[in-house]
Protein backbone atom coordinates (compact mmCIF):
# COMPACT_ATOMS: atom_id res chain seq x y z
CA UNK A 1 0.00 0.00 0.00
CA UNK A 2 0.91 3.36 -0.23
CA UNK A 3 4.22 4.14 1.94
CA UNK A 4 4.48 7.98 2.46
CA UNK A 5 2.30 10.89 2.40
CA UNK A 6 0.53 11.45 -0.82
CA UNK A 7 0.12 15.67 -1.42
CA UNK A 8 -1.78 16.98 -4.04
CA UNK A 9 -6.00 16.86 -5.12
CA UNK A 10 -8.13 14.73 -3.89
CA UNK A 11 -8.31 13.29 -7.68
CA UNK A 12 -4.21 13.41 -7.71
CA UNK A 13 -4.62 11.15 -4.57
CA UNK A 14 -7.41 8.97 -5.08
CA UNK A 15 -5.47 7.78 -8.39
CA UNK A 16 -2.39 6.45 -6.35
CA UNK A 17 -4.67 4.70 -3.89
CA UNK A 18 -7.13 3.31 -6.20
CA UNK A 19 -4.20 2.06 -8.07
CA UNK A 20 -2.64 0.45 -4.91
CA UNK A 21 -5.99 -0.92 -4.31
CA UNK A 22 -6.43 -2.64 -7.68
CA UNK A 23 -2.99 -4.05 -7.62
CA UNK A 24 -2.99 -5.41 -3.81
CA UNK A 25 -6.88 -6.01 -3.67
CA UNK A 26 -6.53 -5.31 0.09
CA UNK A 27 -9.95 -6.52 2.07
CA UNK A 28 -10.56 -3.25 3.26
CA UNK A 29 -9.30 0.98 2.99
CA UNK A 30 -8.10 2.85 6.24
CA UNK A 31 -7.82 6.58 5.75
CA UNK A 32 -6.44 8.19 8.97
CA UNK A 33 -7.22 11.94 8.86
CA UNK A 34 -9.29 14.71 8.50
CA UNK A 35 -9.82 16.81 5.02
CA UNK A 36 -6.94 18.62 6.26
CA UNK A 37 -4.91 15.70 5.56
CA UNK A 38 -7.02 13.58 3.06
CA UNK A 39 -8.65 16.11 0.60
CA UNK A 40 -12.18 15.19 -0.21
CA UNK A 41 -14.08 14.93 -3.66
CA UNK A 42 -16.08 17.78 -3.65
CA UNK A 43 -19.38 16.21 -5.46
CA UNK A 44 -22.85 17.55 -6.99
CA UNK A 45 -25.53 15.75 -6.10
CA UNK A 46 -27.79 17.10 -8.36
CA UNK A 47 -27.05 16.36 -12.52
CA UNK A 48 -27.30 19.67 -14.63
CA UNK A 49 -31.12 19.60 -15.66
CA UNK A 50 -32.64 18.79 -11.90
CA UNK A 51 -30.21 21.83 -10.96
CA UNK A 52 -31.73 24.10 -13.33
CA UNK A 53 -35.03 23.21 -12.75
CA UNK A 54 -34.62 23.77 -9.28
CA UNK A 55 -36.12 27.67 -8.51
CA UNK A 56 -33.39 28.53 -6.26
CA UNK A 57 -30.70 25.69 -5.72
CA UNK A 58 -28.97 27.77 -3.19
CA UNK A 59 -31.12 28.05 -0.86
CA UNK A 60 -30.04 24.84 0.43
CA UNK A 61 -26.93 25.34 3.07
CA UNK A 62 -24.77 23.54 0.88
CA UNK A 63 -25.86 24.21 -2.76
CA UNK A 64 -26.44 20.39 -2.99
CA UNK A 65 -22.87 19.69 -2.71
CA UNK A 66 -21.52 16.95 -0.46
CA UNK A 67 -17.44 16.45 0.58
CA UNK A 68 -16.60 13.12 0.18
CA UNK A 69 -14.10 10.31 0.86
CA UNK A 70 -15.47 7.69 -1.47
CA UNK A 71 -13.22 8.66 -4.40
CA UNK A 72 -10.43 6.31 -2.58
CA UNK A 73 -12.13 3.11 -2.73
CA UNK A 74 -13.74 3.92 -6.26
CA UNK A 75 -11.94 1.19 -7.86
CA UNK A 76 -13.18 1.01 -11.32
CA UNK A 77 -13.53 4.82 -11.63
CA UNK A 78 -18.07 4.70 -11.83
CA UNK A 79 -17.84 7.10 -9.19
CA UNK A 80 -19.16 4.79 -6.81
CA UNK A 81 -17.70 3.13 -3.81
CA UNK A 82 -17.05 -0.41 -4.82
CA UNK A 83 -15.96 -2.23 -1.38
CA UNK A 84 -16.51 -5.88 -0.91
Amino acid sequence: MLDSLARGSANQIAGMVQASVRDEQPSGVVILGGYDVVPPAIVDVLDPQLRASLADPAADADNFIVWSDDIYVDRDAMDFPNCQ
